[in-house]
Order: C-alpha cells, then sequence, then structure tokens
C-alpha cells in the first residue's frame, strides 16, 4: 500500500503548469525601418558620414548665333557631413547569479542571460525608433517628423473634425496637401486623422476618403496612408515640435531613397567589463540622423485636431 501524501505533496500533485511564458507586450517601433529608408551599411568605428551635394543652374534662350552674351548653365557641388553616434546600454550580473543561471538552464529552466541580453537588444530598438522620429537636437540628429528642413504649415482651409464637413470637401483638403508635395508616395496622420478618413461617407455609402485619396491619386504616386501616434498634438507639444496640443500633425512625403534615409549598424557586443565580481556586458548600435536630400518632397501640415 502507497504512503499517504503529504500535504504540499496534495498541492503540487493538484497543480498545473501551463505552457509558455507571460511576457509584456512590446510597442510598435514603425520609425526604425518602415517610414524612412534604411540601409545597414555604416562601417565600423566611423564618426561621420559624407554626402556629396550637387547644385545645378540650368539657362537656355532662343538667341541669334551671333550673340556673345550667352545664358550659363552650371553646376557645382560640396561635401555635407552628418555626425554617426552610437545608442548604448548594458547587462550585468553577479558571480552568484551566472553560477546560479548555469543550473537553472541544466534543469530546464529560461536562460536569464539570454533573456536580460534580449531585453538589451529591445532597449536599443525602442530608443533608436525614438531618435528616429524625433531626433536628438543636442547631438545635431533630425528626425522624421520635425526635421529642420522642411517647413511647417498651419491649414485653417478645412476643419475636418466640422460635423458640418462633407467628404468631398475633406477629400479636396488633402489633394491640395498631396500636390504641393513633390512625387509624393505615402501619407502619414495620427489616429485622430485615421478616424475620419476611414469614416463611411454615409449609412448608405461604405465608401470611405481614405478610398478615395487611394483610388485618385494612385495614378499621382501615393501608395499609402498610415498612422504614426507620434503626429498627435500632445505628442507633438511633449517633444517641443509646437507650442500648443491643439492641431496634429500629417506627412506627405516621397518614400525613397534618393530622398530621405537612414544609414545604421547592426547591433554590437563591447568588450565585457569585470567590476568586483560583476560581469557587465555593454551593447551598442551606431546609427545616422534622418538625410532629407530633397525637402520639397516632404510636406508638414498641422491641422486643427477638433471642430472649432
Amino acid at each position: 500500500m502507497p504512503a499517504p501524501l503529504a500535504i504540499g505533496q496534495i498541492e503540487t500533485y493538484l497543480e498545473q503548469r501551463l505552457p509558455g511564458i507571460i511576457e509584456p507586450q512590446q510597442p510598435h517601433l514603425p520609425h526604425i525601418d518602415q517610414r524612412v529608408p534604411m540601409k545597414v551599411d555604416l562601417d565600423p568605428g566611423v564618426e561621420t558620414v559624407k554626402q556629396i551635394i550637387v547644385e545645378e543652374s540650368g539657362n537656355a534662350e532662343l538667341r541669334d548665333g551671333t550673340a556673345r552674351d550667352l545664358p550659363i548653365s552650371s553646376a557645382v557641388y560640396y561635401d555635407r557631413d552628418r555626425p554617426v553616434r552610437g545608442i548604448w546600454t548594458a547587462v550585468r550580473f553577479s558571480y552568484n547569479e551566472m553560477r546560479r543561471n548555469d543550473l537553472a538552464v541544466k534543469n530546464g529552466a529560461i536562460d536569464l542571460v539570454d533573456r536580460k541580453l534580449g531585453v538589451a537588444g529591445r532597449a536599443l530598438s525602442e530608443a533608436e525608433n525614438k531618435i528616429a522620429a524625433w531626433g536628438k537636437g543636442s547631438a545635431g540628429f533630425d528626425g522624421f517628423v520635425n526635421h529642420p528642413e522642411v517647413t511647417p504649415n498651419d491649414i485653417d482651409t478645412v476643419n475636418i473634425f466640422n460635423p458640418e464637413t462633407t467628404s468631398v470637401q475633406i477629400f479636396r483638403h488633402f489633394l491640395e496637401m498631396f500636390r504641393s508635395v513633390r512625387y509624393a508616395t505615402s501619407l502619414v496622420v495620427s489616429d485622430n486623422i485615421f478616424a475620419v478618413l476611414a469614416s463611411p461617407r454615409s449609412e448608405t455609402d461604405k465608401t470611405t476618403v481614405a478610398q478615395m485619396l487611394l483610388e485618385n491619386l494612385r495614378i499621382k504616386g501615393l501608395r499609402e496612408i498610415v498612422t504614426d501616434y507620434e503626429l498627435d498634438g500632445q505628442e507633438l507639444m511633449a517633444n517641443g515640435v509646437r507650442e500648443d496640443t491643439d492641431r496634429d500633425r500629417v506627412v506627405i512625403y516621397q518614400k525613397n531613397p534618393a530622398v530621405i534615409e537612414r544609414h545604421v549598424e547592426l547591433p554590437q557586443r563591447a568588450p565585457v567589463e569585470q567590476r568586483d565580481g560583476v560581469t557587465i556586458i555593454p551593447l551598442f548600435k551606431c546609427i545616422t540622423p534622418i538625410l532629407v536630400q530633397h525637402p520639397e518632397s516632404i510636406g508638414y501640415f498641422d491641422i486643427p485636431n477638433r471642430a472649432a
């Protein structure tokens, strides 16, 4: 006859461990590689990237063949420098933590070292996403939402949140903004604005303004309408772009590396450090600012984000 189970053994016997791990939800990071074309091509250790900028001026007129004062066409070029900086983080373990982790892994537990390194990699990505969106002025870094080479425009001709504003008026409003940006392919709006663009025209007509824009402007180059929470008025003020929260930003641009791009290096590990029995593993990733070659192909339009 088997021995009776003790109370603690009964509790263990009645328990079931579910598969999988409950992990933190991770935010979406669109500014790493979805908004601006990204190239993984930085050489190790560089501190500056250079670009050759060419300026051209062409002038030709109908003249008599004997004319001497002919119009002149010319081209000049110069170098433009932009900084390269590293985003850094580190993980640390005491000697006993390493020993306990080795034993736990042998017994089938989670590898805490790998987990911490994964968290560090995620921290690099989140920092990179924020810097790519907003830049960092103190480091000479320009961002996608507030690049200094693009002049913002306050637009008040139509209030899209006014219940009296029709879908056709909203369509024409965005059409005018789109036409002012050279060779635009992408329209980025806040969640508030997208909610208006994605609403049906009426109970009987389920067509949305977003569909109207994509269908009618595809021939002009429009390929996508996407949302960014960074374009919300609250975020603009919190990050020093605007002094109020009354407007959301619309970004219309040509998504083309010849117009706008960024360059990065793959994440790297720096040499491991030992300090008083503690192991420190530094990790870093080198990046450039957002590089704008043709500001005329990018437009910032700040429009009211509530009914007047």
